[in-house]
């Protein structure tokens, strides 16, 4: 930064112990435009301003306090006539002054953008979500507070303030920390949309009715709020069956659909039954309709009641004693 200066043309005369008539050389003090300075801290005269001249005057100025420093990324001003005062009283002698007029004081900062604040926080939420094939889009619904410090070594660390990191709003905390200590903090509120392919009804499926490429599409949705566990990843339909009345255009969940029947009332099964080292084998008329791992009625067809076997796949059943 250029700086504009407001130059001081100071003689002090000192009297020598002999002779009491020596003079010093004219000491030169330029006053800064701007300076950082320590906030809460005294500020002296070689902070804010060049001094030229003969070392023992400039040593006798040098360290004239002349204005405190303000807090810190905050400003206040010192006028020049401050200065003459201030440098009349320490030297006796009125010092002429000319130029501009007051130097700007800044408190030295560390300073974390709004922007930068939330960005780290979008960051951290994307980290904390899943990687399960969704695609998640975050962004700010209420953005954090400017943060500055006057701390060098301060770093941030980031919290949530949900239970857990989900599609939907997220409040995440904001923390400035040195030495493991939090010298300040701030909050942001976050959007987590997200999308996916999903399994959608295009025509209204009755309780029962297989899924089909006739009365499904696979499309791109909004699935932000839709926790329950959708079907994605181009899931084979061939084996499903709707659990329920599905409309058109509902996107349908892993509870809205149930395996189809392996076997069905009527069916003719295979039914080995094993006891021991001892396996037999016959025909049996299945009871009831039942999917595989199902326990289900047959009867065989050397008797004329029923009994419980379990379905191993289409067309067997087993028994095991």
């Amino acid at each position: 930064m250029k700086l504009a200066i407001t130059t001081i043309l100071l003689t002090l005369t000192y009297a020598t112990a002999i002779t009491g008539t020596a003079r010093s050389p004219v000491t030169k003090i330029t006053l800064r435009s701007r300076v950082e300075v320590q906030p809460a801290q005294t500020v002296v005269l070689k902070d804010v301003a060049q001094i030229n001249g003969p070392r023992n005057a400039v040593q006798k100025i040098e360290s004239l306090p002349v204005a405190t420093g303000p807090m810190p990324g905050k400003n206040s001003f010192l006028d020049s006539s401050e200065v003459q005062q201030r440098l009349q009283a320490r030297t006796g002698i009125a010092v002429p002054v000319s130029g501009a007029q007051r130097v700007e004081l800044v408190g030295k900062c560390i300073r974390f953008s709004t922007q930068e604040l939330a960005n780290r926080a979008r960051e951290f939420v994307l980290e904390k979500l899943p990687a399960d094939g969704r695609i998640f889009e975050v962004t700010v619904d209420h953005a954090p507070k400017e943060i500055v410090t006057s701390f060098g070594e301060a770093k941030i660390r980031t919290r949530t303030l949900t239970p857990e990191v989900r599609p939907g709003p997220v409040a995440v905390a904001i923390d400035v920390v040195v030495n493991e200590r939090v010298v300040a903090s701030t909050s942001v509120t976050l959007n987590v949309k997200a999308t996916a392919e999903v399994l959608v009804a295009t025509k209204a499926i009755r309780q029962g009715e297989a899924l089909t490429p006739e009365n499904t599409v696979w499309d791109q949705r909004n699935v932000t709020r839709k926790p329950e566990a959708l079907i994605r990843s181009r899931t084979d339909l061939t084996s499903m069956v709707a659990a329920r009345p599905i409309s058109p255009g509902e996107l349908i969940t892993a509870r809205d659909v149930a395996a189809s029947f392996t076997v069905r009332r009527g069916d003719t099964v295979t039914l080995t039954v094993t006891c021991g080292s001892v396996t037999l084998r016959t025909s049996a008329e299945v009871r009831q309709d039942a999917r595989t791992g199902d326990m289900v009625r047959v009867r065989p067809a050397v008797s004329s009641e029923d009994i419980q076997a379990k379905v191993l796949g289409p067309g067997v059943a087993i028994i095991t004693r």
